[in-house]
């Protein structure tokens, strides 16, 4: 799943991913400029 992960969070659009327990587990610079909240505040 590594390897899925550092593709999304490359990508050049705003990406995140949820666990089972929809606890975000990924968070990428994209998301952060398009929605306003670092990967740490979220």
């Amino acid at each position: 799943m590594g390897r899925i992960f550092e593709f999304t969070a490359n990508s050049s659009d705003g990406v995140f991913a949820v666990d089972s327990r929809q606890s975000i587990v990924l968070w990428n610079e994209k998301a952060t400029g398009l929605l306003g909240f670092s990967s740490e505040a979220v």
